[in-house]
């Protein structure tokens, strides 16, 4: 992935991406402008191992700097309320419209560590 800047859909549902395959997705995304559709339906996205950062934060860095993609499947990952309002701050940071699909996740969980913010973000 890290020298193709021509793909257009990417489709990793259900392959059981952990934090530090996402961050790897999330850094080739922040390099990538031609991503329309990308897909991580059924990964159970999780925080990393220091309890820093969230899966939730790192995805709405990567909103934040990419208005290329037009579609983004996030069902059934494990997000959080706090994920998706991340996710609507930072596409409304870049005035992109993109409809999130966040099915099936647990939107009334309060994470452990409930105080991040778009401010923190990497």
């Amino acid at each position: 992935l890290q020298h193709n800047n021509v793909l257009e859909v990417l489709n990793i549902r259900g392959n059981d991406i952990s934090f530090i395959g996402l961050r790897y997705v999330i850094d080739w995304l922040l390099m990538n402008a031609s991503l329309k559709v990308l897909d991580f339906y059924g990964n159970k996205l999780d925080t990393d191992t220091t309890g820093d950062l969230t899966s939730g934060s790192l995805l709405a860095r990567a909103l934040q700097h990419d208005a290329s993609l037009q579609e983004l499947h996030l069902e059934d990952c494990g997000l959080t309320g706090s994920d998706v309002s991340l996710f609507s701050q930072s596409l409304t940071s870049n005035n992109t419209h993109l409809p999130l699909d966040v099915q099936r996740n647990d939107l009334n969980k309060v994470p452990s560590s409930s105080q991040t913010t778009f401010a923190q973000l990497p």
